[in-house]
This record gives C-alpha cells, sequence and structure tokens, in this order.
C-alpha cells in the first residue's frame, strides 16, 4: 500500500468515548507526518485489522464491510461466559446487529444461556431469535424468568423481513415500564416495528449458571422459540446496559452506536472476533463463512 491509497479508518479511545462510526476514506500521505507506534507483534498477527496508536487513541485501518455467514450447528460466536462478563444484563438493555435471510432462515441471533432446565441462575437474561416464514421473517426477543423452564417474558414481532436483504434490527428493553420494544432500520431511516408488555423481569441472579454464555446462533433447544442454530448472515453487533430510543438504535444501524454504558461493540471480520466498545472481549468463531458485509 503505498503512498495516496485510500483505506477505511475508524478512531477508538481505549475506553469507547470516541469512534467516528463511518469508515473515513483517507489518504496515507496525509498520516506519514504523524508518529505511530504499532502494537505488539501478538496483537497484529491476532486480527486481521492493522491496529496504530495515534495521540493514545486507537486507529483501526480495515479493508471494508466483512460479514459472517450461519449454516450449520458448527457455526457460531461464543463471547464467553456470562457469569463474570459485562455482557451479563439483566437490567435495561439494547441489542442490535445487521443480518441477512436466506429462504431457509432460522435460529438464535443473540443467545444468553445453555438449554436445559431452568432456574434462577440458568434463566437466559435476554435472547433474539426468528420466527415467521420466508421472505416475510418476524423477530422474537425475551428472557426468562426464575420459573423452572418457563419462558413468559418474550414476543414474536412481525417485522416483515424479506430474503437476501440487509436490515438493521434491534430491540431495548426498558425493565421500569417492563417492555420490549422492536426497531428496523435500512440504514437511513428506522421503523419502529412495535412494543411488548411483558411480565416479570430477568431474575438478579440470571446468566449466573456455569454453561450460561453470550453467542451468536445456539445449539438446538427450543424450536417454539426459535432458539435453533442459526441459518443467516449477520454483521456488526451491538449491546448496551440502557434501553436506546429510535434515534440511537439508527446510529448503531449507520455505525456509531452511542457510548454510553456500551458493552459490545463488533464490526465483524476477525478471529477471533474483536470488542472495541472498551469491555475488552474477544469471540471465539467456530466455522462460519467470512462473506462480504453490507457495506
Amino acid at each position: 500500500m503505498g503512498a495516496g491509497d485510500s483505506v477505511g479508518l475508524r478512531h477508538s479511545s481505549q475506553k469507547g468515548a470516541l469512534r467516528f462510526g463511518h469508515l473515513l476514506a483517507v489518504s496515507v500521505a496525509c498520516l506519514c507526518s504523524v508518529p505511530l507506534s504499532p502494537l505488539s507483534q501478538a496483537q497484529s498477527s491476532q486480527l486481521t485489522k492493522e491496529y496504530i496508536r495515534l495521540s493514545g487513541a486507537v486507529i483501526a485501518i480495515e479493508s471494508g464491510g466483512r460479514a459472517r455467514q450461519f449454516a450449520s450447528t458448527a457455526d457460531k460466536i461464543n463471547w464467553g461466559a456470562l457469569s463474570s462478563s459485562p455482557l451479563r444484563v439483566v437490567g435495561d438493555l439494547s441489542i442490535g446487529m445487521w443480518i441477512k435471510l436466506p429462504s431457509n432462515g432460522q435460529g438464535c441471533l443473540v443467545c444468553g444461556g445453555p438449554g436445559g432446565t431452568l432456574d434462577s441462575s440458568t434463566a437466559w437474561p435476554y435472547f433474539m431469535s426468528l420466527a415467521g416464514s420466508s421472505g416475510s421473517w418476524s423477530i422474537i426477543v425475551g428472557h426468562d424468568t426464575a420459573s423452572a423452564n418457563i419462558n413468559n417474558g418474550s414476543n414474536p414481532f412481525a417485522a416483515a423481513i424479506p430474503n437476501d436483504v440487509w436490515v438493521y434490527i434491534g430491540f431495548s428493553r426498558d425493565t421500569t415500564a417492563q417492555t420490549y420494544t422492536l426497531y428496523k432500520s435500512d440504514g437511513t431511516s428506522v421503523t419502529t416495528v412495535g412494543t411488548f408488555a411483558y411480565s416479570g423481569n430477568p431474575p438478579s441472579t440470571a446468566g449466573t449458571g456455569p454453561s450460561n454464555q453470550m453467542t451468536i446462533s445456539s445449539g438446538d433447544y427450543r424450536s417454539d422459540l426459535g432458539l435453533l442454530h442459526l441459518v443467516g448472515t449477520v454483521e456488526e453487533h451491538y449491546m448496551a446496559a440502557r434501553a436506546w430510543s429510535s434515534s440511537e438504535h439508527l446510529l448503531a444501524a449507520q455505525g456509531s452506536p452511542p457510548t454510553t454504558s456500551l458493552v459490545l461493540d463488533c464490526r465483524m471480520g476477525n478471529t477471533p472476533e474483536v470488542d472495541i466498545s472498551g469491555s475488552g472481549l474477544s469471540g471465539s468463531v467456530s466455522g462460519t463463512a467470512l462473506v462480504a458485509g453490507h457495506n
């Protein structure tokens, strides 16, 4: 890569306090006068991005949007055990991601549990999965209560997602109002799909079980809730420990998720996947195929 070549830049502080969400086309020639010091060789080899330091902040140079295609039970991203993780959110919550669904789409987009018998520790603090029919997909969002093997905090939203089209889908949970609101975006505007009033928040100990993990895709567990292995393509996924508004979901869809209480910010395409929210998480990758993203 020589002077004048264009690359994509994302600017993020170590604590995730500053970010330019859209990738900026800049010239390498513009960087030549800036004193840079590379990250360690181990970090560089771990990532498919090249990280450099500029004035105490991290700049990630990327080749463009990448997505992961899920097709079998072997395909998964695992962000690790929830018990001591910032991803164990039992209060206000927002999750958003870009998805593209084939005609045979199915499965759990965001999963928070191991499957099996539920109690107050193994309860799933959240999930988002697919329902509906080919060409007009619905999205189920919800959580477990402490009641053994019963989920009474979920709802299917008629999102009418077409096949083979990139769509941002995200939800916000307000635990005071006890509501879920689902949003859909094309990156330009955002639509409120609907709001569901549930009864009973997740127990305070939800997700503390030894097998609870936050994953993209899951084993085949409950078909009635869409908790199956994922068949579809995912790019960019975010989680915040507060309820985003519609305009904040639009910011996330545009690559600029609000940084307040942001606990996961993954732009996809690395092995393992990288979190740039400031939580410092790493997502192990099993299977999947890297494909072009929505950018």
